[in-house]
């Protein structure tokens, strides 16, 4: 005679054969439903995290060729005495800045160089189109911030900079 495990009886009406090993094998729904409910747990909170990476990836991004810009802006100075005149794009495509050699300027990134005092200062502001932020920086070295308001396209915006940075364009220092 096999020898029977008690929990093969149980539920089951006598002369009814045993439960084979492949008949018991399986989830049920309740825990299939908690499995599911805990990756969406997990989901809600990752993937609000992974937008808040990306946005400010695209954030430094920007910043990286604010300050290539400067850095052109002053060789430039070195070599003629006065800034580049005012230049901007809103063009989605990465490439050389015309009329400034060693600038470039990254994908989706929008730049505004403007000469102030017939050439004696600049501003530059620059923007990624996915990013949150616009930022600028001037012939001082200062660098500043402008968070945008939602639905604001940060590169349009910094191709449109039309003035000098001053103390009072963006609340916060880099």
């Amino acid at each position: 005679m096999a020898i029977m495990h008690i929990h093969d009886h149980i539920g089951r009406k006598r002369g009814d054969a045993p439960l084979s090993p492949l008949s018991q094998q399986g989830f049920t729904l309740i825990e299939l439903m908690i499995v599911v409910g805990i990756i969406g747990i997990l989901a809600s909170i990752a993937i609000p995290q992974f937008s808040a990476y990306r946005t400010k990836t695209f954030n430094t991004v920007a910043i990286y060729d604010l300050r290539n810009l400067m850095s052109v802006e002053e060789a430039y100075f070195t070599d003629t005495q006065s800034y580049l005149a005012s230049a901007s794009s809103s063009a989605g495509a990465a490439g050389i800045i015309p009329g400034i050699e060693g600038g470039s300027i990254s994908r989706n990134v929008g730049y505004s160089i403007v000469s102030v005092n017939s050439g004696i200062n600049y501003a530059v502001y620059t923007g990624h189109d996915r990013g949150d932020t616009t930022y600028g920086g001037s012939d001082t070295g200062a660098l500043r911030k402008n968070t945008l308001s939602t639905g604001t396209n940060p590169r349009v915006s910094a191709a449109s900079e039309n003035g000098p940075l001053t103390s009072a364009w963006g609340t916060s220092k880099l």
